[in-house]
């Protein structure tokens, strides 16, 4: 049996990692910080871009086949590329925030939605580090993910509601199918 190149299916396979192990990421991250700020559980997978989501946070996976196989290997390598986006809203202009050390300071937008954005990015990295692996493929292959990068967009205020503010994160992953 060979492995699916369908980027669609490698999504949903990355999005189950995800739903099955995200949660409970969050909450450990929430007890290793230990301030104020809550890290709350993804609401909304989608499969490709959107205007708007149903829910906050949300995030949106979109695949596409990077590379053709490579020959040398003995066997047809494919790499797909995820781009993993995650959305945050917020509607205060200020946040206040209490500190592991019991500092109290008033986060502005751009650093509430920020720390958050870094945040979850870190318990997506740390679940998909610990679960490398997609079951895509037969069990005589191997299909995994590895890491790349993320880019931290600017924050977005709506010019007709200035108390409505946006931020989005893009990490970048790579995945190896073998077929």
């Amino acid at each position: 049996m060979a492995g699916n190149i369908d980027p669609l299916v490698t999504c949903d396979a990355f999005i189950k990692i995800l739903e099955d192990n995200l949660g409970t990421k969050f909450d450990a991250l929430d007890t290793a910080y230990g301030d104020s700020i809550t890290l709350t559980d993804v609401s909304d997978y989608r499969f490709g871009p959107l205007i708007e989501h149903p829910s906050y946070p949300a995030m949106v996976v979109v695949g596409e086949e990077e590379e053709e196989p490579d020959d040398l290997l003995g066997e047809d390598i494919f790499f797909l590329r995820l781009n993993v986006r995650m959305i945050v809203v917020g509607d205060d202009p200020l946040v206040s925030w209490i500190s592991p050390v019991g500092v109290t300071r008033t986060l502005l937008p751009t650093e509430y939605l920020g720390l958050l954005l870094k945040r979850m990015a870190r318990g997506v990295i740390e679940v998909i580090r610990s679960n490398p692996f997609l079951t895509i493929s037969s069990v005589n292959y191997c299909d995994r993910i590895f890491f790349e990068g993320a880019q931290l967009d600017d924050i977005f205020i709506d010019q007709d509601d200035d108390s409505y503010f946006r931020q989005d994160i893009l990490l970048a992953f790579r995945v190896q199918i073998s077929t």
